[in-house]
């Protein structure tokens, strides 16, 4: 949701950020208000591996799993893949992800092709504003997501296709892409050029609303589109794969490896999104409300400086009363 409707003098009351963001986060360049924020300082992070169990991970796993599964071959994905904890590690200052190289002598003994992907704890995100920085090598043959997902017709999709002989290229989805049929719906899909090559740093940023989404570069619009909004909650998700279909290519035959700087999103819940969220209402109205407006800028640093969101302080969004006092409170003002 937007503050604007209140126009300058609610920007003005915002004021110094509380200590813990109690009542929300306000982006300074859009306007929009979330009620959560989860954040990942990777480079504060010490060196480890199992991720899902070590102790040194700790500020990882209590917003993250690193995804184990197995999928078959079919005739959409042509060689198996598998998803290998041992493929995620915190690795000098950022979370490494590996698709391991897959030789000729592993498509002729049809090993599965082993991948990394993470998934969030929650799965309740409604709209937000997610960004991470990341690099991915460039071994031709996987692909580099970052998305939010619900099911596969409820999807917000970031990739980076290393089979692509131009580096700067990276593709916004919002599936579904195609048809029953097959055709392409036009506005759900769009590559574009990126300001540098995706082998070097550099945010990516999506923000999704009621009424778009939007694709930043940085800070920097790059998309926008109104195809396929989703109207649910979904998780988010990073990977790096390859099934030697059409869309990911034949799989590198040397290691490709993602690196991930941080994460940022400010998000709202499928509870807070209606003002459902009662933790939220009385963490606000504890730390003063519109009296003393708990709420954070999304640029202060430190947001970004922290670890994890436990450190920092997350809470949801306004209740409706909570709004109505704040509409009073301007016309007194007024």
């Amino acid at each position: 949701m937007r503050l604007t409707a209140f126009g300058p003098v609610t920007l003005a009351l915002i004021g110094t950020a509380h200590s813990a963001c109690e009542c929300g986060y306000i982006l300074h360049d859009t306007g929009a208000y979330f009620t959560h924020v989860l954040t990942n300082n990777f480079s504060t992070y010490p060196d480890a591996a199992a991720l899902n169990t070590d102790r040194r991970a700790s500020d990882f796993s209590k917003d993250w799993t690193v995804q184990s599964w197995t999928a078959g071959a079919g005739p959409d994905h042509p060689f198996p893949r598998r998803n290998d904890e041992s493929n995620v590690v915190v690795q000098s200052g950022a979370l490494m992800m590996r698709q391991r190289g897959y030789t000729a002598q592993d498509k002729a003994a049809n090993k599965v092709v082993s991948i990394a992907a993470i998934v969030s704890k929650r799965g309740d995100f409604l709209h937000g504003s997610f960004r991470t920085t990341f690099t991915v090598s460039e071994d031709r043959g996987s692909v580099g997501g970052f998305f939010w997902y619900h099911n596969d017709t409820n999807e917000i999709d970031i990739e980076v296709l290393t089979k692509e002989p131009n580096d700067t290229t990276i593709h916004y989805t919002s599936h579904p892409s195609l048809s029953p049929s097959g055709a392409v719906i036009e506005g759900a899909s769009s590559a574009e050029d990126l300001p540098t090559p995706w082998t070097a740093y550099q945010e990516h940023r999506f923000d999704w609303s009621k009424e778009n989404i939007t694709f930043y570069q940085g800070s920097t619009l790059a998309h926008t589109t109104t195809v396929n909004i989703p109207l649910v909650g979904g998780s988010v998700q990073m990977n790096l794969w390859a099934d030697g279909s059409p869309w990911s290519g034949q799989p590198s035959t040397t290691d490709v490896t993602m690196n991930v700087k941080n994460i940022l999103i400010f998000y709202n819940t499928t509870a807070s999104e209606t003002g459902a969220d009662q933790a939220f209402n009385k963490a606000c109205q504890a730390a003063g409300g519109v009296n003393n407006f708990a709420a954070c800028r999304d640029t202060d640093p430190r947001i970004s400086e922290t670890k994890s969101a436990a450190e920092f302080g997350t809470m949801p969004r306004y209740g409706l009363a909570i709004f109505a006092a704040l509409f009073v409170s301007l016309l007194l003002l007024n």
